[in-house]
């Protein structure tokens, strides 16, 4: 069985990185969808 500061640990741990982890993939994509935008359009120029 986890003791009671083991689960407050890890549900600390949680409710910090499952945000940060969110954000990191939200501005990858972002990041990614901007790199194909431009690449795109470069393209297009030519």
């Amino acid at each position: 069985m986890y003791s009671v500061s083991e689960l407050a640990s890890t549900g600390a741990a949680a409710a910090v990185w499952l945000p940060l982890a969110g954000f990191a993939l939200v501005m990858l994509g972002v990041a990614l969808w901007r790199a194909a935008g431009t690449f795109r359009r470069t393209t297009d120029d030519q």
